[in-house]
């Protein structure tokens, strides 16, 4: 819920009294029911975070002053990871160490798979 969004070149949107928005800089953000400002309804904002209640969604100043109510909402955004070929990934692998008291385990694991993958 929404109790304010500034009219401004940074516009600061603020959530109401404890209600933490719980979002992160770089998120998308749309807003539904929000009166006064309804430039902003339906439509997708990339967000940086100025604290636990408060957030930047850019430029607002050409939009109708803010007059009350709101409701912001995560857009969950696909993403995209790319992975190494499997050949060169087993001849030059990268070793991610979990546990730092048995930092050997993950080498020795590794080790083994190969070994049981190449024998006949």
């Amino acid at each position: 819920m929404i109790s304010l969004i500034s009219s401004d070149v940074n516009s600061v949107v603020t959530t109401l009294d404890e209600n933490r928005h719980g979002f992160e800089d770089g998120c998308y953000v749309t807003f539904t029911e929000v009166k006064g400002m309804e430039e902003v309804n339906s439509r997708e904002f990339k967000i940086k975070v100025l604290g636990p209640y408060t957030f930047s969604i850019g430029d607002t100043s050409a939009f109708g002053k803010y007059v009350s109510g709101g409701i912001v909402t995560e857009v969950k955004k696909p993403k995209y990871i790319t992975f190494k070929p499997i050949d060169e990934a087993n001849a030059n692998p990268e070793y991610f160490i979990t546990d730092f008291t048995k930092w050997t385990t993950t080498i020795q694991f590794t080790s083994l798979s190969k070994r049981l993958a190449s024998s006949p």
